[in-house]
Formats: structure tokens, C-alpha cells, sequence
């Protein structure tokens, strides 16, 4: 029975945002009154009263108040289930548009390297295809051929 002081302690400490800690709020109070009026009831059964006044107080802290604690319980639990999934739609919203993003980087990257590749090849292939005519021309015997180098600087 001590370590439910603790363990409410703990709960409270990772409580987060005013919902969640109305909610447990809610639920620490309903819990101690709760624990308030079985603890009356079990001290009068432990001294050996078992009237049916006591025994009523006893049915009524289980069941009505018990009832009511529990009730509160699982409304903070269903808060903390709501934030949880808010919080994984949120995180899986930031995900898909994070990989949007870094798809439509890499995408972008890819046809810039290939047109820049493509411009590359047309410079190299324009050049050694106008060496090879000139050559071509050499072997067949025409020397008049010249070469006029292209200067880019």
C-alpha cells in the first residue's frame, strides 16, 4: 500500500499539458476519497465492528466510490491514449512530408547530374567527332585541313 503513493508521484511527474493534468487531478482526488472511505470502513471491520452500518459503508466505498475512482481512471487513460495518437499523427504527418522531401531532393540532384552529364558528353562528343573529321581528311590525303582551338578561358 505505500508504494501507490509513489507510483501516483511518478505518474504525476510525467503529466503533460492542462488536459492531461485535469484529468489526473480528477482522478488523484476521486482515488484518495475513495481510499479515504474504504480505509474507514476496513478499520472498523479490523477492530471486529461488523454492523450492518459498517458493512454498508464498506459496500458503498466499493462500489459506488470505487466505481467512480475507477471510471475516473480510465477517462485519464483514454486522455493519454488521445495524446498518443495525436501525437503519432502528428509525428507520421512530419515523416511522410519529410520523405517527400528528401525524395524530391534526390530526384532533383539526380536530373542535374544527368544534364549536366548530358552537356559534358555533347561538349566531348562535338569535339572528338570534329578531331575525327579532320583526321579522316589527313588519312585521305588532304593536308590543307587546320585545326582552330577553341579557347574558353
Amino acid at each position: 500500500m505505500a508504494e501507490i503513493p509513489r507510483l501516483i508521484k511518478e505518474i504525476e511527474a510525467t503529466t503533460k499539458g492542462p488536459e492531461e493534468k485535469a484529468a489526473f487531478e480528477r482522478t488523484k482526488s476521486l482515488r484518495a476519497a475513495w481510499a479515504e472511505k474504504l480505509d474507514q470502513a476496513l478499520k472498523a471491520i479490523n477492530a471486529g465492528d461488523f454492523s450492518p452500518a459498517v458493512m454498508a459503508q464498506f459496500l458503498n466505498a466499493v462500489n459506488r466510490e470505487g466505481e467512480t475512482a475507477i471510471k475516473s481512471m480510465v477517462e485519464y487513460r483514454d486522455t493519454q491514449v488521445k495524446q498518443a495518437k495525436d501525437a503519432f499523427t502528428t509525428a507520421e504527418i512530419r515523416y511522410r512530408n519529410d520523405l517527400i522531401a528528401f525524395v524530391l531532393v534526390i530526384v532533383s540532384g539526380l536530373l542535374l547530374a544527368v544534364g549536366f552529364g548530358i552537356v559534358l558528353i555533347r561538349s566531348i562528343s562535338r569535339s572528338l567527332g570534329h578531331a575525327v573529321d579532320i583526321s579522316n581528311a589527313v588519312a585521305l590525303g588532304d593536308l590543307s585541313q587546320t585545326i582552330h582551338p577553341r579557347n574558353r578561358s
